[in-house]
């Protein structure tokens, strides 16, 4: 059986840096982008920690667990953009396969 303490979930502590503090080396760079985006962390460091735990207490844990509402969006959003160009594309890439029919045409370039 699987035993996980919060010890063994929850990031190091480092001196002086909260989990919503940028470390001064990344200011310049990573900073820069919080900033701009007008972004302030939302996580809770604390509920994902216990939502990994119970995710992988599960008979059938996630391949992929994304956590909070920005891995959510932007994950769904890559993946409904994959699925169209895959469903555009289907003929084409059917028609490798020497019992599909060939040529296919290509979708229109928007």
């Amino acid at each position: 059986m699987l035993r996980v303490t919060m010890d063994d979930v929850m990031p190091h502590q480092v001196p002086g840096v909260s989990v919503d503090e940028i470390p001064e080396d990344y200011a310049p760079t990573v900073g820069a982008m919080t900033r701009m985006r007008g972004h302030t962390p939302s996580g809770d460091p604390d509920r994902a920690a216990a939502i990994i735990v119970a995710a992988v207490r599960r008979e059938n844990p996630p391949s992929h667990l994304l956590l909070g509402v920005n891995a959510v969006d932007m994950s769904l959003a890559y993946a409904q953009s994959q699925l169209a160009e895959a469903t555009a594309w289907e003929k084409v890439s059917r028609s490798a396969d020497a019992a599909e029919p060939y040529p296919a045409p290509f979708p229109l370039d928007v």
